[in-house]
C-alpha cells in the first residue's frame, strides 16, 4: 500500500501540468470537451434566431417559468468562486474564510427575493438601475450602472480564470491559453443569443453540476478515512463562523514588527528568514497590554494576536459585501426580470437562495477532505512550486475520478467547466446590458432599438478582453469574485432600496448618498492600499487590498446611510414644521 501511495504521489507530480491519463484517456476526455463546447456554441445560435429586440437579448421576453427560472438562478451563482474558490480558501482557511459566498450569497437570494425583485418585476425594468433612472433621474442612474459594471468585468475575470485553470490542470495546456479559450465560447455564444442562450445553457449545466458534485463528494470523504475520521482532524475554529483571532507558535517563526503599531490593527507579519539580524526575544502575546511599544525590535512572539477595530469591520464586511451588495445584482434581477410573473420571480430567488447554501455545502467538505487526501499523495504547495492555488478541487477530481472511466472524469470537468460558464455568461450579459441599456440608452435616448441591439453585443466583445487582461494578473479566484461586489453595496444599494421604499426621498437625498459613500470607500481604500511599494500585479494578489476594499465598503455604507439621513430629514423637517406643501421636483 506504501509503495502505490508513493508511485501515485510520483504520478500526480509529474504531471504537474496535466493528469497523467493514457494517450486513448486523454483523447476521451479532449472529445468531450469540444462535444460540450460545440452544444453551448450550437444552443447560442438557435437562440439568435429568437432575439427580436433588447427585451429579448436581456431578459428573454419575460416569459421563463418557475423551474427554468431557478435553475438559472442557481447556475449563474454557483460559479468558480463557489466552487474552486471555496474548495481553495476552506483548504487554507477554513469555514471562516468563506463566509461572504456561499452564505452571505445564499442570504442575499432570499432577501432579494422577499423585498427587491418582486416590486423589480412589476414595474417591468429591464435593469436593476432603471428604478433609480426613473426615481433620481437620467445621471443618477448612469452613475450607479457605471459602477455596477466593474462588478461584472470582475465577476467574469475570476471566471475565466477558474476555466484557465481548469484546462491548465486537466489537460496541460497552459492557463492563459485556457483563460483565452473559455473568453471565446463564452463570448460566441452570449453575442448570439443573448439571455435565451444563457437560460437555455444553465438548465443544462445546472443538471451536470448536480451529478458531478455526487460523484466526486463520496469519494472524498472515503479518501479522508470517512466522515469521523475527517471531522477529527478539524479544530473548533476550522469549524467556527465566528470571528477567530489567529494564533502564533513558536513553530511559525513569525517576526513582529513594533513600528507598525499592533495595538492599531497595523500589525506586520512576516516570515523571520526576510529580516536579518539576531532575534532578540520570545513573548507570549496573550500576556501583553495594550502598549506594545517595549517590545524590543525585532521579536518574536508567540500566542494570540488580539483583535482590533479593523478585524471586526473586515468580519461584518464579509458577510455585508454580498449579503447586501447583491441583493441589488444585475445578474440576479435580470434572472427575475425574465419570469413570467411576478410571483415567479420572488418564488425562484428563495428558493434558489436555500438550494445555494445546501449545494454551497459541497465545496466545503471538499476542501476539509482535501486537507488530508492531498497531503496522502504527496500533493503540497512546495510540490507544486507554490502553484497549487484554486488547484485543491480539480487535484481531487483527478485523485477521486482518475482511476475510474475518463468519461466520468469528463462528465465532472464538463460539470466544473458548466458552473463557471454559467457565471461567466451572465456576468457578461449584466455588465453588456448595464452598459448599454442605461448608460449608452440614457445619454442618446433616440437612438434605435436595433442599433442598442448591436451596441449591447459588441460590448460584449469588449467588456471580455479587459476581464481577460484582469484574468491573468491575478492568482485568487475567491479573492477577485468578492471583491468585486464592493462598489455594488456602496455605491448602488441604497439609491435602489430608497427607490423602493422611501416615497418621499429627492434627487437630493440620492446623490448625497452616493457621492459621500463614495468617496469615504474610495479614500479609505487609497490610504490604506498606496504607499505599499506594490506592483500592479502583487497588489491586486495582496491581503492589503482586500482588507482595503472590504472595510472601506463597510465604512462607504454606513456613511452613506448617515449622509441620506441627514438630507432627507433637512428637507423634510421644515414643511413638517412650517406645514407648506411640498414642492415637486423637477
Amino acid at each position: 500500500m506504501e509503495g502505490q501511495l508513493v508511485g501515485t504521489a510520483t504520478t500526480v507530480q509529474q504531471s504537474a501540468n496535466g493528469i497523467g491519463l493514457s494517450p486513448g484517456a486523454f483523447y476521451t476526455l479532449w472529445i468531450g470537451i469540444i462535444v460540450y463546447m460545440v452544444v453551448l456554441i450550437g444552443i447560442g445560435m438557435w437562440s439568435s434566431r429568437r432575439v427580436k429586440g433588447m427585451n429579448d437579448f436581456l431578459v428573454a421576453g419575460r416569459r421563463l417559468p418557475l423551474w427554468m427560472a431557478t435553475a438559472t438562478l442557481l447556475a449563474t451563482w454557483f460559479g468558480a468562486g463557489s466552487s474552486m474558490g471555496v474548495a481553495a480558501t476552506v483548504y487554507s482557511s477554513g469555514i471562516g474564510g468563506v463566509l461572504a459566498d456561499p452564505f452571505g450569497a445564499s442570504l442575499s437570494l432570499v432577501l432579494s427575493g422577499i423585498f427587491i425583485v418582486g416590486l423589480l418585476r412589476r414595474l417591468k425594468c429591464l435593469t436593476v438601475t432603471d428604478i433609480v433612472e426613473r426615481k433620481y433621474g437620467k445621471w443618477a442612474g448612469v452613475y450607479t450602472s457605471l459602477w455596477m459594471i466593474p462588478v461584472y468585468v470582475g465577476w467574469l475575470s475570476a471566471q475565466l480564470l477558474g476555466m484557465g485553470t481548469i484546462l491548465h490542470v486537466l489537460t496541460g495546456v497552459d492557463k492563459n491559453i485556457g483563460t483565452m479559450i473559455g473568453a471565446v465560447i463564452v463570448v460566441i455564444y452570449t453575442f448570439a443569443g443573448g439571455m435565451w442562450a444563457v437560460t437555455l445553457t444553465d438548465v443544462v449545466q445546472v443538471s451536470l453540476i448536480v451529478v458531478g458534485l455526487f460523484i466526486i463528494v463520496p469519494g472524498a470523504i472515503s479518501e479522508a478515512g470517512g466522515w469521523n475520521a475527517m471531522l477529527s482532524r478539524l479544530s473548533p475554529e476550522d469549524l467556527s463562523l465566528w470571528l477567530q483571532p489567529e494564533t502564533l507558535t513558536a513553530a511559525t517563526d513569525y517576526v513582529y514588527y513594533t513600528g507598525c503599531g499592533l495595538a492599531t490593527g497595523m500589525a506586520s507579519l512576516l516570515p523571520c528568514g526576510a529580516i536579518p539580524g539576531a532575534l532578540s526575544g520570545i513573548g507570549d502575546l496573550s500576556a501583553l497590554t495594550a502598549d506594545l511599544s517595549a517590545i524590543d525590535y525585532p521579536t518574536v512572539v508567540t500566542g494570540q494576536v488580539p483583535l482590533v477595530t479593523s478585524d471586526w469591520i473586515y468580519y461584518i464586511g464579509s458577510w455585508i459585501v454580498m449579503g447586501l451588495g447583491c441583493t441589488i445584482g444585475q445578474d440576479l434581477v435580470q434572472r427575475s426580470l425574465a419570469s413570467r410573473n411576478e410571483k415567479i420571480a420572488v418564488s425562484s430567488a428563495v428558493m434558489s437562495g436555500f438550494f445555494y447554501a445546501a449545494i454551497g455545502l459541497v465545496p466545503i467538505t471538499i476542501g476539509f477532505a482535501a486537507r488530508t487526501v492531498l497531503v496522502k499523495y504527496g500533493i503540497t504547495d512546495s510540490v507544486m512550486a507554490g502553484d497549487l492555488e484554486n488547484q485543491v478541487l480539480p487535484r481531487m477530481a483527478i485523485i477521486i475520478l482518475g482511476n475510474l472511466h475518463p468519461l466520468i472524469l469528463t462528465v465532472f470537468l464538463a460539470a466544473l467547466l458548466s458552473a463557471i460558464m454559467s457565471s461567466a455568461d451572465s456576468s457578461l450579459l449584466a455588465g453588456s446590458s448595464l452598459l448599454c441599456n442605461n448608460v449608452i440608452g440614457s445619454i442618446w435616448p433616440r437612438m434605435s432599438d436595433r442599433r442598442l441591439l448591436w451596441f449591447t453585443r459588441v460590448t460584449t466583445i469588449a467588456l471580455t478582453v479587459i476581464a481577460l487582461f484582469l484574468a491573468m494578473k491575478v492568482e485568487s479566484i475567491y479573492k477577485l469574485m468578492i471583491n468585486s461586489w464592493a462598489s455594488q453595496l456602496v455605491v448602488v444599494f441604497l439609491p435602489v432600496v430608497t427607490a423602493l421604499y422611501v416615497p418621499k426621498a429627492t434627487k437630493n437625498a440620492a446623490w448625497a448618498t452616493m457621492a459621500v459613500a463614495t468617496g469615504v470607500w474610495l479614500s479609505y481604500t487609497f490610504i490604506n492600499a498606496s504607499g505599499t511599494g506594490m506592483t500592479f500585479t502583487e497588489l491586486m494578489n495582496s491581503d492589503e487590498l482586500d482588507r482595503a476594499l472590504t472595510c472601506g465598503a463597510v465604512y462607504g455604507f454606513l456613511a452613506g446611510i448617515v449622509a441620506f439621513l441627514c438630507c432627507y430629514l433637512g428637507e423634510r423637517i421644515p414643511h413638517m414644521v412650517l406645514d407648506q406643501p411640498e414642492e415637486e421636483e423637477e
